[in-house]
């Protein structure tokens, strides 16, 4: 549901190594971020924020080298320091900071997390890229259809970085390219499950599930998955047909189990596990007079989809579904428009299933650059596939200097029904500050 984030929009294209000097083999980069959020409504009783008040002050640190063995191979390892002092502030009876559960408090200590490490080099015509790599494939922003090989960090809907919505994972990459045609095939192992909120955090989807104290399980994929993508480069577009065998990044309930209590039976465990897909696209772009267009469409076989339980169905039913979506973007002076519509549809449609057999979805963004591009402002509103809600997210950029960023956001949660997935978290609405400095 989350995962399709349309703030996710960054272009993690490989960078071949570079052929003309390895006289400075080695490099090293990286940048330093302060993130200050503050919470503006109170939460429900579900959760562990029980009011309005500062909710993140985050720093990190992220280093990546780079060391050069020849013009045709290198290798990148790169990793990212993170520590939030939010539940210490807490601790020190700072009332501006809310009481966190003891899962949050673990997931915000101090957090080493291992970002792009690959090493790649070029065989003869096939690149070769093998470690802990982004995969970011499709055209569109507001839906996933063939960008499903990352794992994403979903602890925050809609107030990710953008090169943190996507996480890395273990693969091994070849790449062949003859003239306009280019031949990707992955293989993939162990990349386990979306990172998801702490117990009672803002976003904790098994909130409600762990209020009546059942056990949770959760069994993360460890198997191989692979897929392939053929992309063809014409004169004013491009297309790329992609398929896979994948695991779902989300787990989905697999198992229940009861207990009698009083002669009642109540839920005393529930066993999650990875679904097992295959997922076969289309996408492609094109530019025509000012505008360029965009359009991807695609069916996944074999998905587990939610069935209302509470309504008698056993288990989450297995389903194919289409999916399909154009976009377009027009750069109008230092405005840029891009706008998505997107639709889902599912075969064999039983009454059990909580979605319904058409969803629709889409995206409005507006961007504004000035200033020598020194000033960026944007606005941008999501209708998630499904009606789960909406998100609206306005922002504002300043680029300082080659070094300094500062920015400033405001991210809002709309939903109007207890049947939108969002209508439970409609109170999350956030301030976000954000310094970052680059180096070298």
């Amino acid at each position: 549901m989350w995962a399709d984030d349309f703030f996710s929009d960054i272009d993690t294209a490989d960078v071949e190594p570079a052929g003309d000097s390895v006289s400075k083999p080695f490099g090293l980069s990286g940048w330093w971020q302060q993130k200050a959020a503050y919470s503006l409504e109170d939460q429900q009783r579900d959760f562990s924020r029980q009011q309005a008040g500062w909710s993140r002050l985050e720093s990190s640190l992220q280093l990546q080298g780079d060391y050069r063995f020849s013009p045709e191979t290198n290798v990148v390892l790169s990793g990212r320091l993170t520590h939030d002092w939010s539940p210490e502030l807490h601790n020190a009876d700072n009332d501006w900071f809310y009481q966190m559960s003891d899962s949050e408090v673990r997931d915000r200590e101090w957090d080493w997390r291992l970002r792009d490490s690959f090493l790649q080099s070029k065989l003869g015509s096939v690149w070769i890229k093998g470690g802990y790599q982004t995969l970011a494939w499709g055209q569109l922003d507001s839906i996933q259809i063939s960008d499903v090989l990352s794992t994403r960090d979903q602890r925050w809907p809609g107030q990710s970085e953008l090169e943190d919505v996507r996480l890395p994972v273990p693969a091994l990459k070849a790449e062949f390219s003859q003239a306009d045609n280019r031949l990707i095939l992955v293989g993939i192992v162990a990349a386990g499950s979306d990172r998801m909120s702490a117990a009672y955090a803002d976003f904790d989807r098994m909130v409600e599930l762990r209020q009546t104290g059942s056990a949770i399980d959760i069994d993360e994929s460890k198997g191989f998955e692979w897929a392939f993508q053929y992309q063809r480069q014409l004169e004013n577009a491009d297309t790329r047909i992609s398929a896979a065998q994948i695991y779902d990044n989300t787990p989905y309930p697999d198992r229940i189990d009861y207990a009698l209590v009083n002669g009642y039976p109540v839920i005393s465990s529930v066993h999650f596990k990875q679904d097992r897909f295959s997922m076969l696209s289309v996408d492609g772009s094109a530019v025509s007079g000012k505008w360029l267009w965009k359009g991807e469409t695609g069916v996944q076989t074999g998905r587990k989809l939610a069935a209302d339980l509470s309504a008698g169905a056993q288990e989450w039913l297995e389903k194919d579904r289409w999916l399909g979506g154009i976009g377009l973007e027009r750069n109008i002076k230092d405005f840029t428009v891009t706008a998505e519509v997107n639709a889902t549809h599912i075969f064999d449609y039983q009454e059990e299933l909580v979605a319904r057999q058409w969803e629709y979805g889409g995206m409005l963004r507006l961007r504004w650059n000035g200033y020598h591009d020194q000033l960026e402002l944007q606005s941008s509103a999501l209708w998630t596939n499904g009606d789960n809600g909406w998100i609206l997210r306005q922002e504002g950029h300043w680029n300082y200097s080659n070094n300094w960023t500062f920015g400033l956001s405001l991210i809002s949660y709309l939903a109007e029904s207890k049947r939108q997935a969002f209508y439970a978290y409609r109170n999350s609405d956030v301030v976000m500050f954000d310094m970052r400095f680059h180096f070298p």
